[in-house]
């Protein structure tokens, strides 16, 4: 019987030769019978990859999370601190204020107007 992290049927790990698998439209108990191991291992696999699918996805209405290089954060800091924010809230508001006003186009002036 395989385990996960062992190479499987070809793939690099159990976890990756049962996602293969049922992307090709197989059935739990085909993949456990390919495999060779309990039908529940292929059901818990497919579980894992459902949720981590689950948890990469944000929910509807989330927020989205933005990373700003160190650079930016430090040119961004001064203007914060006068403010009385850390930068990353600056940061929003300024994208904020920018969506608001209808002002992405004139900020860029890249010629790619929506």
């Amino acid at each position: 019987m395989s385990r996960a992290g062992t190479p499987t049927l070809g793939y690099p790990s159990l976890t990756a030769a049962v996602d293969a698998l049922k992307q090709q439209g197989f059935p739990p108990r085909a993949i456990a019978a390919q495999i060779g191991c309990e039908i529940a291992k292929v059901t818990s696999v497919l579980k894992n990859a459902r949720e981590r699918e689950r948890l990469r996805k944000p929910a509807p209405g989330a927020a989205a999370t933005v990373t700003l290089p160190p650079d930016l954060v430090a040119a961004l800091r001064p203007h914060a601190e006068v403010r009385g924010m850390p930068p990353a809230e600056l940061a929003r508001k300024i994208v904020e204020e920018a969506v608001k006003g209808g002002l992405i186009d004139a900020v860029l002036d890249d010629g790619g107007a929506a």
